[in-house]
């Protein structure tokens, strides 16, 4: 390269210096001072031939590639990049001999073989009469920069992922109402795609209509500074929740809305059908009630008729047991007494206790004197207690009932367990009697 190159068609040196009033002794320092600055650069700075030979390289330029300056004057600008890198570095010193200058990412490669993205501005080196004399770069890594970007498209696609993901329509607009971002619900439900509903306003997307809408709760939100919200019906039918959320600049001032939509169309008309169904059950158990009390009403009167059924059955039953027992007492037992009176044959006379006996077992149900335990004897084992009350013997009940002693044994002792006294030293004729 040429002594003391310049980026740009340069004034004659002498002429320079008388220009600008400077000696020898001045320029000199000038020249030390940009020196000074461009060795203290935190940007990497290199000058290379037009072929690409290095011929100045400050630290930043050779820490950042992990050599020293020394090491690097002579090489080929191609130590920095590797085989996968050069046809992109190729095409960049293509442009800038091209068009005088290059601005763009190019990846770099240290000396261990990691590789880096750098922010390169390039441009050609003049000489006096403007023809190329060599290559000037800045560099700048921007590996940090660029984890930041891929951190914030990380950041904004998961955002957007989040967004899209939810049922609500979501749109930001500006303070003007015009739209700057929309969720995929919005789209999907005006049927159009993001970039086409991008730039337009709400009210012409989502109520057809050529101005704000009455009460709308986006400009109120911005006019009042907190979030409002209007339940309202759009034209093809739809009912819908509309939240607006004012959007504030790092400074607090409000710079648009978020407009937060729920199609509720569904949850309204269930409402309705709820109300009706409600006011339908509340006429049905109205009508339900009065056929209850109705029937409650006939409920009663009959009620009342099978007390007076029942009142007049009693006394019928009292009637009958009272003649019963009176023609028992009256018509019946006073001949049998008489009888046992004239007749002196015995046997005669126990069939004629019996006989008396039994015509008393059955009017005791219309004198309410039955034993409770009449219910749990067989028919055998009640002849035998009536036997065994009046006195009889276990021959003598054999002989009346033409069973065998044995049997009537057996029976006394099943009626004693029947009433709770077998195996004790209780009488059975003293505790049947106490029974009646």
């Amino acid at each position: 390269m040429r002594k003391n190159p310049t980026c740009k068609k340069s004034e004659d040196p002498v002429k320079a210096v008388q220009k600008n009033g400077l000696d020898n002794h001045g320029l000199e320092r000038q020249k030390q001072t940009l020196l000074l600055a461009i060795e203290q650069s935190a940007e990497g700075i290199a000058l290379s031939d037009l072929d690409g030979n290095l011929e100045y390289v400050n630290p930043s330029f050779a820490k950042v590639h992990g050599y020293t300056p020394e090491e690097l004057m002579g090489k080929h600008l191609s130590i920095f990049h590797t085989a996968g890198q050069l046809p992109s570095v190729k095409r960049a010193n293509k442009l800038l001999k091209e068009t005088g200058s290059f601005k763009g990412e190019i990846y770099h490669v240290t000396r261990d073989g990691i590789e880096f993205p750098t922010l390169m501005y390039n441009s050609l080196v003049r000489d006096a009469n403007g023809n190329p004399v060599g290559m000037a770069a800045t560099l700048r890594d921007i590996t940090e920069l660029k984890k930041y970007e891929k951190m914030l498209q990380e950041s904004k696609k998961e955002k957007e992922l989040i967004l899209n993901s939810l049922v609500e329509q979501v749109v930001y607009q500006d303070t003007e109402l015009r739209i700057l971002w929309a969720n995929r619900a919005v789209c999907n439900s005006v049927n159009l795609k993001l970039e086409e509903v991008l730039g337009r306003f709400c009210y012409e997307i989502f109520w057809r209509r050529t101005d704000p809408c009455a009460n709308c709760p986006l400009l109120k939100a911005m006019k009042t500074g907190r979030p409002e919200e209007i339940e309202k019906e759009s034209p093809d039918g739809k009912f819908w929740f509309v939240r607006g959320y004012p959007v504030h600049d790092e400074n607090g001032v409000i710079v648009g809305a978020i407009d937060l939509a729920l199609d509720i169309t569904k949850a309204k008309q269930a409402k309705e059908d709820l109300r009706k169904a409600h006011k339908i059950l509340e006429r049905r158990v109205k009508e339900r009630t009065r056929e209850l009390e109705d029937k409650s009403q006939k409920l009663e009167e009959l009620n009342i008729a099978l007390k007076v059924l029942l009142s007049k059955s009693d006394e019928d039953k009292i009637k009958i047991e009272k003649d019963v027992l009176s023609n028992m007492n009256n018509l019946i037992l006073p001949y049998v007494n008489k009888l046992k009176k004239i007749m002196s044959d015995e046997s005669q006379k126990i069939f004629l206790d019996i006989l008396e006996s039994n015509l008393k077992e059955i009017i005791l149900p219309f004198s309410k004197k039955r034993s409770a335990y009449h219910m749990s004897f067989t028919p055998v084992e009640i002849q035998v207690a009536n036997l065994v009350k009046q006195g009889r013997r276990t021959k003598e009940i054999a002989s009346v009932l033409n069973l065998s002693s044995k049997t009537i044994e057996s029976h006394r002792e099943s009626i004693r367990k029947k009433i709770g006294i077998k195996n004790k030293k209780i009488n059975l004729r003293s505790y049947l009697l106490s029974l009646d």
